[in-house]
């Protein structure tokens, strides 16, 4: 449990003081090392929040809301399909 809770602590504070790439980063490897890590989705509707910019044009990081929350969304999905056929 003590581990689970310095993994959400890493990962939220990549959030707010990190670029975009180190919370996917740590989010990923989280749900690979944590059995059912749903904090990860909470982190992408936070990361949604923080990174959405609907007016930036061509050269934005992306268009559309929800991208980090479908992404951890689909992973942590595949992540315990794949565990349960591991039986891990």
């Amino acid at each position: 449990m003590r581990w689970r809770a310095t993994a959400d602590i890493i990962l939220f504070l990549s959030i707010l003081f990190a670029p975009w790439y180190y919370p996917v980063f740590f989010a990923v490897l989280f749900i690979i090392l944590f059995p059912s890590f749903w904090e990860a989705v909470a982190a992408g509707i936070i990361m949604d929040a923080i990174y959405y910019a609907p007016a930036g044009g061509e050269t934005a990081f992306y268009h559309h809301f929800g991208l980090f929350t479908f992404l951890a969304l689909f992973l942590t999905l595949i992540s315990l399909k794949i565990k349960k056929q591991l039986r891990i």
